[in-house]
């Protein structure tokens, strides 16, 4: 009987075992952990080993009720773990329209917003936007949403939540000290192409809201429309949300000839990324028969000759920061404002989870032409604040460091 006994009690603590080992939170961070030891390119070199063991840890005190391991709270741990490798490309997104995909807090309604411990201002509004349509202007303090006061911080989130659902929100916000009102839905669908306004005379800004394909003729279309009367340029990356290399190589080609980078992957074969004229041509830096093109959008270029600035912001991101960093690097443009998000040196690549979510990651590595390592971050060369207060007074510090620097 005792033998009986024991040999039941065997058979349910495996079977307690094997419920711990697939309990949705252990399946999800086993998917996360080998995608990381196989598949990530670790461009800061992190010692994976290690940073996963903590995580794993985390997740075993999490998983001692089976109750407790599930697949929104491990998902918590997974983010955290991921967080400690500083790489802006590095994420699990836990649906295709989590609230980490949507950029900037507002991008969907057609604005931007900076926020602080004390407020919540915007600092961008995109023409023709359900925002612009509304009368929303940059500047506005938001204090409420859906006639709720809350902190700044619970004001984005709420934001970020009605985004998602592609909900009508109520906004209420402050200006001059006047109280306004405002109802406006978000859209499913961006499509920003880029906008170029005259901020002096002879000056333009050209502000880029995304690196996308269909924007490299549109920005090229810009320059040749804009070059023969202005002497100098801005162009403003701040909440730029990436998009790809390839474009902002296009895009760079506008300021100096052949902009490339040499793609690096993780078994360390090189590429050779070179604009040729209307496109990147690419070649095996060890192999001379593999080459060819990426098949591009630009039918024709144009070319700007004088003085250039950019603007960052820590929302810059990805493709956004290559573009950067481009005009940096080459000594085209002197950059402006915030120290970048981080997710400058790596392509990236998706591994879907099959039961929901997909996790983001670096696959390649970049260096310039001259082999040398991409830095995470572009940081610019006169690190400027926005300061909130006086942008509620139509200042932006950030525009005005680039207008001094052209001027002189």
């Amino acid at each position: 009987m005792w033998k009986r006994c024991g040999i039941i009690f065997l058979g349910f603590l495996t079977s307690v075992i094997l419920a711990a080992e697939n309990a949705p939170g252990q399946k999800l961070f086993s998917f996360v952990e080998q995608v990381l030891t196989q598949a990530y390119v670790n461009p800061r070199e992190q010692n994976i080993a290690s940073i996963v063991k903590q995580g794993q840890e985390k997740l075993d005190r999490l998983c001692q009720k089976i109750s407790d391991c599930t697949f929104e709270n491990a998902k918590r741990i997974v983010q955290s773990t991921l967080n400690v490798f500083g790489d802006a490309h590095l994420k699990f997104n836990a649906t295709d329209l989590d609230n980490s995909d949507l950029g900037d807090p507002g991008s969907r309604f057609g604005f931007y917003v900076r926020y602080d411990e004390l407020q919540c201002v915007v600092t961008y509004v995109y023409p023709e936007s359900p925002a612009e349509k509304a009368g929303i202007q940059v500047g506005m303090k938001i204090v409420k949403v859906d006639n709720q006061t809350a902190s700044p911080q619970s004001i984005v989130q709420r934001l970020r939540e009605k985004e998602v659902s592609l909900s009508e929100a109520v906004i209420e916000v402050i200006k001059n000290g006047q109280e306004r009102r405002f109802k406006i839905r978000a859209t499913d669908t961006r499509g920003y192409i880029p906008v170029h306004y005259s901020v002096q005379t002879g000056i333009q800004v050209i502000r880029l809201l995304e690196a996308a394909r269909f924007q490299e003729q549109l920005f090229h279309n810009i320059i040749k429309q804009i070059k023969s009367t202005t002497k100098a340029i801005i162009i403003d990356l701040r909440d730029n949300s990436g998009g790809t290399s390839i474009t902002s190589m296009n895009i760079a080609a506008a300021f100096f000839d052949k902009p490339g980078r040499i793609m690096v992957q993780k078994d360390g074969v090189r590429w050779i990324l070179e604009f040729n004229g209307l496109g990147i041509a690419w070649r095996n830096a060890d192999d001379a028969d593999q080459k060819g093109e990426f098949d591009g959008d630009l039918q024709e270029t144009s070319k700007f000759v004088g003085k250039v600035a950019a603007l960052t912001s820590k929302t810059t991101v990805s493709a956004g920061e290559q573009l950067a960093h481009l005009l940096q690097s080459s000594g085209v443009a002197r950059v402006f404002g915030e120290v970048t998000a981080g997710g400058l040196d790596t392509s990236v690549d998706f591994k879907y989870y099959n039961e929901g979510g997909f996790l983001m990651y670096g696959t390649n590595r970049y260096q310039d032409l001259n082999g040398v390592w991409l830095p995470p971050r572009v940081t610019p060369d006169e690190i400027v604040p926005l300061d909130l207060d006086l942008l509620t007074q139509g200042r932006d510090t950030q525009l005005e460091a680039a207008l001094k620097y052209l001027g002189q």
